[in-house]
């Protein structure tokens, strides 16, 4: 299965190479600001749920955006994140 990233602003002409890197479809996938299991996103970007796991670590990181990533538990010791706008901090 291949990648399927879009959304309302999604332009692949302006889009589609900035999208192309692991971390940056990991991030396009969270900014929807719902909660995300590491399995739902590894399926939407046909990514192994480990390297799925590194990139939302690597998203924290002040050289990769500082983003907000909540984690909040889901029950059965499965958790979920979200990346949280600046605006809403």
């Amino acid at each position: 299965m291949s990648a399927r990233i879009d959304g309302a602003y999604y332009d692949e002409a302006q889009d589609g190479a900035r999208l192309t890197t692991q971390l940056e479809r990991v991030r396009h996938v969270l900014e929807d600001g719902r909660w995300h299991t590491v399995a739902a996103i590894a399926q939407l970007i046909d990514a192994p749920e480990p390297s799925v796991s590194a990139q939302i670590r690597n998203l924290r990181k002040e050289e990769n955006g500082g983003y907000t990533i909540e984690t909040k538990r889901a029950g059965g010791g499965l958790f979920v994140y979200r990346l949280v706008r600046g605006e809403e901090r």
